[in-house]
Protein backbone atom coordinates (compact mmCIF):
# COMPACT_ATOMS: atom_id res chain seq x y z
CA UNK A 1 0.00 0.00 0.00
CA UNK A 2 2.46 2.34 0.75
CA UNK A 3 4.36 1.95 -2.15
CA UNK A 4 0.74 2.56 -4.01
CA UNK A 5 0.66 5.46 -2.19
CA UNK A 6 4.20 6.58 -3.00
CA UNK A 7 3.67 6.57 -6.85
CA UNK A 8 0.37 8.55 -6.29
CA UNK A 9 2.15 11.14 -4.76
CA UNK A 10 4.52 11.16 -7.86
CA UNK A 11 1.62 11.17 -9.97
CA UNK A 12 0.09 13.86 -8.38
CA UNK A 13 3.46 16.13 -8.06
CA UNK A 14 3.73 15.46 -11.73
CA UNK A 15 -0.16 16.48 -12.58
CA UNK A 16 0.94 19.73 -10.26
CA UNK A 17 3.81 20.38 -12.83
CA UNK A 18 1.77 20.13 -15.83
CA UNK A 19 -1.08 22.09 -14.39
CA UNK A 20 1.85 25.18 -13.71
CA UNK A 21 3.06 24.24 -17.20
CA UNK A 22 -0.53 24.66 -18.39
CA UNK A 23 -1.28 27.39 -16.46
CA UNK A 24 1.49 29.47 -17.49
CA UNK A 25 0.57 28.93 -21.36
CA UNK A 26 -3.08 30.07 -21.05
CA UNK A 27 -1.99 33.32 -19.09
CA UNK A 28 0.58 33.63 -21.77
CA UNK A 29 -2.14 33.00 -24.84
CA UNK A 30 -4.86 35.18 -22.78
CA UNK A 31 -7.37 32.76 -22.31
CA UNK A 32 -7.51 33.39 -18.54
CA UNK A 33 -8.78 37.05 -19.47
CA UNK A 34 -11.36 35.44 -22.01
CA UNK A 35 -12.49 32.92 -18.76
CA UNK A 36 -12.54 35.61 -16.31
CA UNK A 37 -14.33 37.80 -18.25
CA UNK A 38 -17.09 35.48 -19.09
CA UNK A 39 -17.19 34.49 -15.21
CA UNK A 40 -17.78 38.57 -14.51
CA UNK A 41 -20.64 38.06 -16.64
CA UNK A 42 -22.03 35.39 -13.82
CA UNK A 43 -21.52 37.72 -11.16
CA UNK A 44 -20.78 36.08 -7.54
CA UNK A 45 -21.66 32.76 -9.10
CA UNK A 46 -18.53 33.43 -11.36
CA UNK A 47 -16.20 33.52 -8.29
CA UNK A 48 -17.95 30.39 -6.79
CA UNK A 49 -17.21 28.58 -9.77
CA UNK A 50 -13.59 29.91 -10.30
CA UNK A 51 -13.04 29.17 -6.38
CA UNK A 52 -14.54 25.46 -7.45
CA UNK A 53 -11.64 24.81 -9.20
CA UNK A 54 -8.78 25.83 -6.50
CA UNK A 55 -8.87 22.64 -5.11
CA UNK A 56 -6.64 20.15 -6.66
CA UNK A 57 -3.32 19.83 -8.17
CA UNK A 58 -3.42 19.93 -11.65
CA UNK A 59 -6.85 22.86 -12.10
CA UNK A 60 -5.35 25.24 -8.86
CA UNK A 61 -2.87 26.94 -11.11
CA UNK A 62 -5.04 27.61 -14.02
CA UNK A 63 -7.77 28.55 -11.66
CA UNK A 64 -5.48 31.14 -9.68
CA UNK A 65 -4.57 32.45 -13.06
CA UNK A 66 -8.20 33.02 -13.56
CA UNK A 67 -8.81 34.81 -10.19
CA UNK A 68 -6.44 37.20 -10.57
CA UNK A 69 -8.31 38.45 -13.51
CA UNK A 70 -11.42 38.16 -11.85
CA UNK A 71 -9.91 39.91 -9.05
CA UNK A 72 -9.16 43.09 -11.26
CA UNK A 73 -12.70 42.97 -12.91
CA UNK A 74 -14.63 43.31 -10.03
CA UNK A 75 -13.82 43.56 -5.98
CA UNK A 76 -10.99 41.68 -4.98
CA UNK A 77 -11.64 40.73 -1.30
CA UNK A 78 -15.54 39.43 -2.81
CA UNK A 79 -13.86 37.46 -5.36
CA UNK A 80 -10.99 36.08 -3.10
CA UNK A 81 -13.89 35.33 -0.21
CA UNK A 82 -16.70 33.68 -2.48
CA UNK A 83 -13.67 31.80 -3.97
CA UNK A 84 -12.11 30.65 -1.07
CA UNK A 85 -15.46 29.54 0.20
CA UNK A 86 -16.06 27.36 -2.83
CA UNK A 87 -12.55 25.49 -3.09
CA UNK A 88 -12.80 24.72 1.02
CA UNK A 89 -15.96 23.59 0.56
CA UNK A 90 -14.85 21.18 -2.36
CA UNK A 91 -11.81 20.41 -0.34
CA UNK A 92 -13.75 19.28 2.09
CA UNK A 93 -16.27 17.25 0.47
CA UNK A 94 -13.37 15.27 -1.74
CA UNK A 95 -11.21 14.74 2.00
CA UNK A 96 -14.45 13.25 3.07
CA UNK A 97 -15.01 10.75 0.40
CA UNK A 98 -11.38 9.72 0.80
CA UNK A 99 -11.22 10.36 4.23
CA UNK A 100 -9.33 7.16 5.97
CA UNK A 101 -6.68 6.61 2.88
CA UNK A 102 -5.77 10.90 3.42
CA UNK A 103 -5.52 10.20 7.14
CA UNK A 104 -3.39 7.39 6.85
CA UNK A 105 -1.26 8.82 4.37
CA UNK A 106 -0.85 12.11 6.47
CA UNK A 107 0.63 9.84 9.32
CA UNK A 108 2.79 8.47 7.03
CA UNK A 109 4.25 11.40 5.45
CA UNK A 110 3.70 12.82 8.90
CA UNK A 111 6.52 10.40 10.64
CA UNK A 112 8.94 11.18 7.91
CA UNK A 113 8.72 15.19 7.96
CA UNK A 114 9.53 14.49 11.87
CA UNK A 115 12.24 12.66 10.95
CA UNK A 116 14.20 15.29 8.88
CA UNK A 117 12.93 18.52 10.46
CA UNK A 118 13.44 17.99 14.19
CA UNK A 119 14.92 21.54 14.92
CA UNK A 120 12.81 23.49 12.07
CA UNK A 121 9.18 21.82 13.57
CA UNK A 122 8.12 25.01 14.85
CA UNK A 123 7.43 26.61 11.45
CA UNK A 124 6.07 23.60 9.85
CA UNK A 125 2.25 24.41 10.57
CA UNK A 126 2.77 28.18 9.44
CA UNK A 127 4.35 26.21 6.04
CA UNK A 128 1.41 23.66 6.48
CA UNK A 129 -0.85 26.59 5.92
CA UNK A 130 0.24 27.87 3.24
CA UNK A 131 0.50 24.72 1.07
CA UNK A 132 -3.70 24.09 1.51
CA UNK A 133 -3.13 27.36 -0.68
CA UNK A 134 -0.85 26.20 -3.32
CA UNK A 135 -1.07 23.24 -6.00
CA UNK A 136 1.04 21.16 -3.86
CA UNK A 137 -0.88 17.62 -2.29
CA UNK A 138 -3.09 18.41 0.44
CA UNK A 139 -1.97 15.51 2.57
CA UNK A 140 1.53 17.41 2.55
CA UNK A 141 0.05 20.30 4.09
CA UNK A 142 -2.13 18.07 6.71
CA UNK A 143 0.87 16.54 7.40
CA UNK A 144 2.82 19.52 8.17
CA UNK A 145 -0.07 20.66 10.84
CA UNK A 146 0.03 17.73 11.90
CA UNK A 147 -3.70 17.18 11.49
CA UNK A 148 -3.87 13.39 11.23
CA UNK A 149 -7.63 13.40 12.07
CA UNK A 150 -9.62 15.35 10.10
CA UNK A 151 -12.22 17.74 12.03
CA UNK A 152 -14.87 18.81 9.36
CA UNK A 153 -15.27 22.25 11.22
CA UNK A 154 -11.55 23.24 11.83
CA UNK A 155 -10.43 21.33 8.49
CA UNK A 156 -13.17 24.20 6.68
CA UNK A 157 -12.09 27.54 8.27
CA UNK A 158 -8.00 26.50 8.18
CA UNK A 159 -8.54 25.70 3.78
CA UNK A 160 -11.01 28.64 3.37
CA UNK A 161 -8.25 30.81 5.72
CA UNK A 162 -5.37 29.64 3.68
CA UNK A 163 -6.94 30.02 0.36
CA UNK A 164 -7.84 33.76 1.01
CA UNK A 165 -4.78 34.71 2.13
CA UNK A 166 -2.85 33.11 -0.64
CA UNK A 167 -4.99 35.09 -2.75
CA UNK A 168 -5.09 38.27 -1.07
CA UNK A 169 -1.19 38.15 -0.83
CA UNK A 170 -1.22 36.98 -4.56
CA UNK A 171 -3.25 40.07 -5.28
CA UNK A 172 -0.84 42.55 -3.49
CA UNK A 173 2.07 40.94 -4.64
CA UNK A 174 0.74 41.80 -8.65
CA UNK A 175 0.06 45.20 -7.43
CA UNK A 176 3.11 45.97 -5.93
Amino acid sequence: MLLVERVLLKHRLALVAVGIIAAVALVLLGVTRDIAAALVSYGTLGALVAGAFYTSGFTTPSAMAVLVDLMMLENPVTVALLASAAAATVDCIMFFAVREALERSTRRLLKRIRRFTRRASFILPAVGFFVFGTPLPDEFALALMEMTEINPAKLFVIIFSAKLTTLLLLWTALLA
